[in-house]
């Protein structure tokens, strides 16, 4: 037996066993809080990484978008030399 604590002028007596038992639960429960942990922050990042991915999609179409409308809109303008107002606004609307 081990001498685990003094409580109240009293000592409190361990069963090395039961310290081998504490042990082991404790080790078990730290491991799989560990391996929790290590689960949740790789799906965070993988969330994380999609998002960005379907961000840079987006920004891409609405560059392309605008490359078509401004290509439009320029080749209109060398075509006419006279600045037709309904033609622009239809350029920078579409």
């Amino acid at each position: 037996m081990i001498i685990f604590a003094l409580h109240r002028r009293k000592a409190i007596l361990m069963d090395a066993s039961a310290i081998t038992a504490l042990a082991a639960l404790l080790g078990a429960a730290t491991g799989g809080l560990t391996s929790l942990l290590a689960t949740w922050l790789s799906q965070r990042r993988q969330i994380h990484a999609q998002l960005l991915g379907q961000d840079l999609v987006r920004r891409q179409e609405l560059y392309r978008d605008f490359i078509e409308d401004a290509s439009r809109c320029y080749v209109h303008a060398l075509q006419h030399d006279e600045p037709d107002v309904p033609a622009w606004s239809a350029c920078t609307q579409s």
